[in-house]
């Protein structure tokens, strides 16, 4: 043949069998350097129509029980691995499911199963975001693998409705390093519980209860009450369950002030009561 272009070779026929035994609808059957065509003419199509009607096109390893299937039906273009159904389909009307039929009015549905795995290959290459479905705690993670094998799992819905996140950011990305939620703006709640707000401790018989003329000479030499911060360090901000302890602890030092006051009242009127006999 010399050393020119390896010729194809064809097959033609007008009619329905030649020598398949099937129809034959393509114009042009080749082999060129170690790969086979199935070529229609212009005005044509290649049709492969199975026999059966549970199995579309399958296309199977050479030597190998390992194939993939594609399948056509009125559920529209199922594509598998290994099964006679199909691990992803494509609707008529463009919809497509993934682990799923796609039949719940969505574009794109996704179904992972307990255990399973969805990642998400990062641009820099660090590490990878991906969804988790934990079939022992039942619920859905957002994780990141980074390149050194750990996972950060920031993030969690649990089977009760639970959200779990390590840090969030409500309207701003400047979340202090010891926060573990920073909003910008306004809060607006029916009720909120700080644990572990309570100042007890004045009713101690140790405790020293500073006398009121104490507490008259420390705000004029320094502006404030005593154990309360400033105005230029509450500006920047107060831990909500500290501060309330401050303040309960002055509320109950008034409380014993008042029933100090209350006791020197009752000794006063005794001592008119007996002025006046």
């Amino acid at each position: 043949m010399g050393s020119g272009p390896i010729p194809s070779w064809n097959f033609y026929t007008s009619k329905d069998y030649f020598l398949f035994d099937k129809p034959v609808y393509s114009s042009k059957f080749s082999a060129y350097s170690g790969v086979v065509s199935l070529e229609a003419g212009s005005s044509s199509y290649v049709q492969i129509q199975p026999r059966s009607s549970s199995y579309g096109l399958i296309l199977r390893e050479y030597n190998s029980t390992d194939y993939g299937n594609f399948e056509v039906t009125s559920a529209g273009l199922g594509i598998g691995y290994n099964t006679s159904d199909y691990n992803l389909l494509i609707r008529p009307n463009g919809s497509v499911g993934i682990g799923t039929s796609g039949t719940d009015g969505a574009k794109l549905s996704l179904k992972i199963g307990w255990g399973d795995w969805m990642q998400f290959q990062s641009i820099s290459n660090t590490g990878y975001w991906g969804f988790h479905n934990n079939q022992g705690q039942k619920d859905f993670q957002i994780y990141y693998h980074k390149t050194d094998g750990t996972n950060i799992w920031p993030f969690a819905i649990r089977e009760n409705g639970v959200i779990e996140v390590m840090s969030m950011g409500i309207g701003t990305a400047n979340i202090p390093s010891d926060s573990k939620l920073a909003v910008d703006g306004k809060i607006t709640c029916e009720e909120i519980e700080v644990k572990n707000v309570s100042a007890d401790f004045v009713f101690d018989a140790n405790y020293k209860l500073r006398s009121l003329k104490e507490v008259e000479l420390f705000i004029k030499e320094n502006g404030h009450l005593p154990d309360i911060s400033p105005a230029s360090e509450t500006e920047k901000g107060v831990n909500l369950g500290e501060f309330n302890q401050t303040l309960l602890q002055k509320i109950e030092e008034l409380t014993l002030y008042m029933i100090e006051l209350k006791k020197e009242r009752e000794e006063l009127k005794s001592e008119i009561y007996l002025l006046k006999k």
